[in-house]
């Protein structure tokens, strides 16, 4: 078998362990022992094959659905690859989503067997005990096994299967002769579900392979880099630009143990390549903003100096910037602190604001964003390290058409869109139309085959004078204030927005030390108001609403993907 043979992701794995048995596949964070661990090629081919062995002994059928609930680490790719190789069909769900909804996701796509960690098993189980499809839940790591022993009863606990159990079973030998083939169903990816009940998109091995061999085409990566992983592989973005692509080509991945470690495991893994989300981005600008204003004014001389240095160079020649003696002090101490040897960022599933994107092109580091949805698997344009503009989501992918529709609507046709929803007919034909042409929901502009993406259909604000806002253009601007770390604006069938503004607590203090909640409710309206004085007339802030704590998951603000639930928040603060 060569590269060009392969058809299915499970080829795709036999492939790389047959090029690369002894090649280090994946290094993590082992709790247990509390230090950094690696596994090979031929390592993960034997815990695939473990895996399968008692998946085969359950008497599944090809295409039942698999459900995988875990943290990233080598035992999400062992349980994906196992499922796969069976001709079952994976179903990803995010370890930090509530369980009502996990609920929801076995129920709608018919789980058989749902991987988890253990410290999940009790809550998901008891959950979903009316649900008569989910035949066992099986803990693959962490503790908690002794608890739900004591704590269940006897028919939960036939339910709960210990990995030491499932890897035991005898394999079926009538079981494992199914072959996938390019259009088989690989993943049914449930949507974060902003406006309703999630929906469960239903992606083909061809379609994630396809957009996988497309994605090193547009950003070229070899089997020397590496990769750290932190987005759930949950998301499609992490999953095939952060798991499959590096197994296409070979290349190390690296699990950060977390959000709150991330600075820390840069500096122990040594990346070269990072895939994040805006929201990564913005934390560190934050860090970087806040220790700028306590700094003394040589330093902020010097920093900005070379911001603007770089960001002249990189309009000059995007991937040949040059600085000069004092500015590759502050390079060098930057790139130091992504562990030194980071070529490129790639950042996609939210907009990134291109000021943040300019800092960090200013100070050297890369960052091209990107944009795809679920239902193309997922990238369908991405800038190019020599042909970037920050302020756009890119170019088109290889076989990718765009075109703009009715209300400037994005349309995309490609080897990439799914198959359709699962158990939605009539929810696929609303969005692909005859001619296969997915519509997106996005609004958009294209400049030189770039795409520049202005707002969301289904979010559009009409105010009381039939005038309509692209919230997303608003919320943008907003967001540049330093003082303000999450924004939403409202007003539909009003005069005037309404802005619901979650401050940056330190700036905030700073700015306006021991203010009351009156003077800081005027201070931030001013500063919007002033944010958006360059906008027409009618976008307008009427009022600002201050919240008193942050829009997180656990709160139910914001979606695993951290988008934000609009008429969640809606409902809870107006």
């Amino acid at each position: 078998m060569n590269q060009d043979t392969i058809q299915t992701l499970d080829q795709l794995f036999r492939y790389r362990v047959g090029q690369s048995p002894e090649e280090i596949a994946y290094r993590y964070f082992d709790s247990a022992t509390e230090d950094w661990k690696t596994l090979t090629w031929s390592e993960m081919d034997q815990q695939v094959a473990a895996c399968a062995s008692g998946l085969s002994a359950r008497g599944l059928q090809a295409g039942d659905r698999i459900g995988i609930l875990l943290p990233n680490g080598p035992s999400w790719v062992v349980v994906d690859q196992a499922a796969l190789s069976l001709g079952l069909v994976t179903v990803p769900l995010y370890v930090n989503d509530r369980v009502d909804n996990i609920r929801y996701v076995i129920e709608d796509s018919g789980i058989r067997f749902l991987f988890v960690h253990a410290e999940m098993a009790l809550d998901v189980a008891s959950a979903c005990k009316a649900v008569s499809t989910l035949q066992g839940v099986i803990p693959v790591e962490g503790n908690g096994l002794q608890k739900l022993e004591h704590e269940y009863e006897n028919d939960q606990q036939d339910r709960i299967i210990s990995w030491k159990e499932w890897i035991s079973m005898p394999a079926d030998s009538e079981q494992g002769g199914f072959e996938n083939g390019p259009e088989s169903l690989a993943t049914i990816v449930y949507t974060s579900g902003t406006t309703g009940a999630p929906k469960g998109v239903m992606l083909s091995h061809q379609n994630i392979l396809w957009n996988a061999r497309v994605c090193i085409k547009a950003a070229p990566a070899g089997k020397t880099d590496r990769f750290l992983s932190l987005l759930p592989l949950s998301h499609m973005f992490e999953r095939t630009v952060g798991y499959y692509v590096p197994m296409l080509i070979g290349a190390e991945v690296a699990y950060a143990r977390s959000p709150l470690t991330y600075a820390e495991d840069l500096q122990i893994t040594h990346p070269s390549i990072l895939v994040v989300v805006p929201r990564v981005l913005e934390r560190i600008h934050e860090r970087i903003q806040n220790g700028l204003a306590e700094a003394g004014p040589i330093k902020r001389w010097l920093f900005r100096h070379c911001l603007e240095e770089g960001w002249q160079g990189f309009l000059k020649k995007a991937n040949q910037r040059t600085y000069g003696f004092l500015s590759r002090l502050i390079t060098r101490k930057f790139s130091q602190r992504f562990g030194g040897e980071v070529r490129f960022v790639i950042c996609g599933g939210a907009p990134l604001q291109p000021e943040i994107a300019k800092l960090f092109i200013g100070v050297g580091l890369d960052v091209i964003q990107g944009y795809g949805l679920t239902e193309t698997s997922p990238v369908v344009s991405v800038n190019r390290l020599d042909a970037n503009r920050p302020e756009t989501v890119g170019l088109p992918l290889d076989d990718v058409e765009v075109k703009i529709g009715e209300q400037d609507e994005l349309l995309i046709r490609s080897p990439g869109v799914m198959q359709g929803y699962w158990n939605k007919p009539e929810a696929t034909e609303d969005v692909i139309d005859k001619e296969g042409w997915f519509h997106t929901g996005d609004q958009a502009v294209i400049e030189d085959g770039f795409i520049r993406i202005t707002g969301r259909l289904k979010d559009i604000i009409v105010l009381s004078t039939g005038e309509k806002i692209a919230p997303v253009d608003v919320e943008m601007l907003i967001l540049k204030d330093p003082c303000i770390e999450q924004v939403m604006v409202t007003g539909n069938n009003a005069p005037a927005l309404t802005a619901l503004v979650v401050p940056n607590p330190q700036q905030l203090q700073r700015e306006l030390p021991d203010a009351g909640p009156e003077k800081i409710e005027t201070f931030l309206l001013q500063r919007v108001r002033e944010r958006l004085s360059a906008l027409p007339g009618y976008i307008k802030v009427a009022k600002v609403l201050v919240m008193q704590e942050p829009w997180t998951q656990e709160n139910n603000c914001l979606t695993p993907t951290l988008k934000l639930k609009r008429n969640v928040i809606e409902e809870k603060f107006l």
